[in-house]
């Protein structure tokens, strides 16, 4: 008897195309990321709601949470687009989760793999028991905190949670988190007064300084995953001796049968 056919998933693009706008999606927010490190510092007093678009992390968070100065308008705004982007964010890796949760962990186990860093497997194991018990309290305390928020909302696609449940989860996450570090950054600034003038006439330089040296850092860092692998060889090379036939060594021809 013939084995029954299994209904494969169609998709409206090809794995490829889809991986290819991932990996694109995340070289973009690297890039954004750094150079949000860099101009942070000199849009924090009148335009702090900018930050969070480029880097939504907690210290940047914070610093726009300093230069807000209790304007409520400009506190909200500034939750707005954290939640905006916290929300975007999710939504990607909820997707790829969902379309490549085992794909990517295959990619992520070859030696130099630039997914290594978004399916990490003892972080993804632990997401996974942690959802496995709380589920949308673990994807709302993940978002809310900052810590292991990648591979717990991968491990919410990959498992199909509810995808109603997840976004609330997440949406309440978001507003969570924006507003406690928004908040620090207002009583850090309230303590320290003279913290919004180091940032802009000492922090400052230094954080354009670092901005340009992390993407250099970044743009090495590609350069050697993509084109060395770990023996030290290029990949041209490596693919070119793979390639090559073995000729027997003329010293030692073959034993006769």
């Amino acid at each position: 008897m013939d084995e029954p056919k299994v209904a494969e998933q169609h998709y409206r693009i090809g794995d490829t195309m889809a991986l290819a706008a991932l990996a694109a999606w995340i070289v973009f927010r690297q890039v954004t990321s750094r150079i949000g490190v860099a101009v942070a510092p000199k849009v924090f007093r009148t335009k702090p709601w900018v930050i969070p678009l480029m880097t939504n992390a907690a210290p940047q968070l914070i610093l726009a949470g300093t230069g807000i100065d209790r304007r409520w308008d400009l506190f909200v705004a500034t939750t707005a687009t954290s939640v905006l982007l916290s929300t975007i964010i999710g939504l990607i890796y909820y997707w790829a989760g969902w379309r490549f949760g085992h794909k990517l962990a295959e990619m992520s186990q070859q030696p130099g793999s630039p997914w290594a860093t978004i399916w990490n497997p003892k972080q993804i194991a632990r997401a996974e028991r942690w959802m496995d018990r709380w589920g949308i309290i673990v994807v709302f305390l993940g978002r809310v905190t900052e810590h292991f928020t990648l591979p717990i909302t991968l491990v919410a696609g990959a498992s199909e949670m509810r995808f109603r449940r997840f976004l609330a989860a997440h949406v309440a996450g978001a507003i969570g988190f924006a507003v406690m570090f928004l908040y620090i950054g207002g009583v850090a600034r309230e303590k320290w007064p003279w913290l919004p003038h180091w940032i802009s006439h000492v922090y400052a330089p230094w954080a354009f300084k670092i901005g340009l040296a992390s993407l250099g850092l970044l743009a090495i860092a590609f350069f050697l995953g993509r084109f060395i692998k770990p023996d030290g060889k290029s990949a041209e090379a490596q693919d070119a001796s793979t390639t090559t036939p073995s000729q027997p060594s003329s010293d030692n021809p073959p034993a006769n049968d």
